[in-house]
């Protein structure tokens, strides 16, 4: 282990969140200080987030594919609900067409075979 991974400020953060956390969870009731101040250091940690962001900022071609995406939703959609009007539209023609063989009585057994 490195030395400097101890004086790492966000190795601190953490180091004091988990004191925090064990001090609330021990003493409960016992101390005279009141638990939301140490929940608060928890929210603190999430401050940590921002750097994870910062490092997500490097990967352009990520952002240009993610921003390739979020441009085509609006073409996507289109072609779906135009797919959809298609196949709605050979449905109810096939539906159209089959309905004198499907309601006729004269050819069951026939149905039946198929």
């Amino acid at each position: 282990l490195d030395i400097s991974f101890i004086y790492d400020p966000w190795n601190i953060l953490d180091f004091l969140v988990v004191l925090a956390w064990f001090v609330d969870t021990i003493a409960q009731g016992l101390l005279p200080l009141d638990p939301l101040l140490l929940r608060l250091l928890r929210l603190v940690k999430l401050f940590r987030m921002l750097r994870l962001v910062r490092t997500i900022q490097g990967f352009d071609s990520l952002y240009v594919m993610i921003t390739a995406i979020r441009g085509s939703v609006a073409a996507l959609f289109w072609s779906t609900m135009l797919l959809l009007l298609v196949l709605t539209t050979v449905s109810l023609f096939l539906q159209t067409m089959m309905e004198p063989y499907i309601s006729s009585s004269e050819e069951e057994s026939r149905r039946l075979e198929v």
